[in-house]
């Protein structure tokens, strides 16, 4: 699935979804509960998040980690592994 382009562009697609849905409830409970995380999120492209394994990654998008949900109702197995796989993309150069 890793050098699979198909996956690759299913997983921008989730993603981008994901990303406009979290943006969109993560405004709304701001407006209204005036919210802030504990820490920003990790920047997707860093060297610390690019170091790890595809599959920790997965385990990630699959079960949460701090602030960020579980992903494991929301989205398919093969969606999560795309995800995870379309995560590689974003390794700064």
């Amino acid at each position: 699935m890793a050098d699979n382009p198909m996956a690759i562009d299913k997983g921008s697609k989730v993603f981008g979804l994901l990303v406009l849905d979290l943006s969109r409830d993560a405004w709304r409970w701001r407006r209204t509960q005036c919210y802030r995380p504990a820490k920003p999120p990790a920047d997707l492209g860093s060297p610390q998040v690019q170091g790890q394994s595809t599959g920790a990654l997965y385990w990630k998008i699959t079960n949460g980690r701090g602030e960020m949900a579980s992903y494991a109702l929301v989205l398919s197995r093969e969606d999560r592994w795309a995800v995870a796989h379309y995560l590689r993309t974003l390794a700064h150069e």
